[in-house]
């Protein structure tokens, strides 16, 4: 009888993880949309080097970031030991 039982749970959730898994997927699929010259973000990179700290390495490419204009920026690379290089994406 329990392996019945057990059967039928694991038939139950199988069904419940298709009915809500699967059908909220297509909802909210990503959808390809176009945007006007205007609308879209400016995307540029920037470099900083000699940094002998992570934080200080951040407060360079903040620096950087800020005199292009950013709105955002987000650190990609980090390499160096004792004297650091990095590359952050700004997005204006």
């Amino acid at each position: 009888m329990n392996e019945t039982r057990e059967a039928i749970m694991k038939s139950i959730l199988v069904v419940a993880l298709v009915a809500f898994g699967i059908s909220p997927l297509t909802g909210f699929a990503a959808q390809q949309g176009t945007l006007n010259e205007a609308q879209r973000p400016q995307v540029i990179a920037v470099n900083a080097t000699g940094s002998t700290s992570l934080m200080s390495l951040e407060s360079q490419l903040s620096g950087k970031a800020n005199a292009a204009g950013a709105k955002s920026y987000r650190m990609i690379s980090t390499s160096g030991s004792s004297s650091l290089y990095g590359t952050a994406t700004v997005y204006n």
